[in-house]
């Protein structure tokens, strides 16, 4: 073995440089991302009206309905089979009475999610599933100090973007919550337990 190839593995590199997928789209098709959130923020997320703007085929914005929390819309760039297609978030209109989002946003493009989302709408609530190292780069010191988080919750497991069985990243959950600025929250996320009836039994497939 080689320094460089003990080096890959000791940050979980891949040994071949795989292409983007189109749109930046890995869904969060695992449950637990989202349970985890919906744990930790349900006081904060009450009486909220709540937007999906990348919501994909769905997994998300369906972990969130059967967890109680308000989305009201759930929108993508592209049809995906699930809510209204079409819905470029960075140039659409927030919904008429919309307090916030929650969403996986496309990697490539999280920078402008954050600057619509808090910048141009000014929402009350923003959660956005980022990797760790997001914050780690020169290029976003200017955007963290005109929109620094409120709480930073780090997933305490790794998620599988790929479906290979080889979760390749660190996550937290970044959230923005006007009623909470001036502060600043860390807060590991442990996995959630499951719901009684999956998630699946509580949406029937048309």
């Amino acid at each position: 073995m080689t320094a460089a190839s003990l080096g890959q593995m000791m940050v979980g590199a891949r040994s071949r440089k795989r292409e983007r997928r189109e749109h930046d789209f890995y869904p969060t098709t695992e449950w637990e991302p989202t349970a985890a959130l919906v744990e930790a923020e349900a006081e904060a997320l009450d009486g909220l009206r709540i937007w999906e703007p990348a919501c994909g085929a769905g997994d998300m914005a369906r972990e969130l309905l059967a967890r109680g929390v308000r989305l009201d819309w759930s929108t993508d760039l592209v049809d995906r089979g699930f809510g209204e297609g079409g819905v470029d978030f960075l140039a659409a209109p927030a919904p008429e009475g919309c307090d916030g989002i929650i969403s996986n946003p496309p990697f490539n493009i999280a920078d402008r999610f954050i600057e619509r989302a808090i910048g141009d709408h000014g929402f009350t609530y923003v959660a956005l599933l980022l990797k760790a190292t997001y914050w780690n780069a020169g290029r976003r010191i200017r955007l963290h100090s005109r929109f620094p988080p409120t709480g930073y919750l780090p997933l305490g497991f790794r998620v599988d973007f790929t479906g290979e069985g080889q979760p390749p990243m660190d996550l937290f959950w970044f959230i923005w919550d006007a009623r909470a600025a001036g502060t600043v929250r860390f807060q590991p996320l442990p996995k959630p337990a499951r719901l009684k009836a999956a998630v699946a039994d509580l949406f029937e497939q048309p």
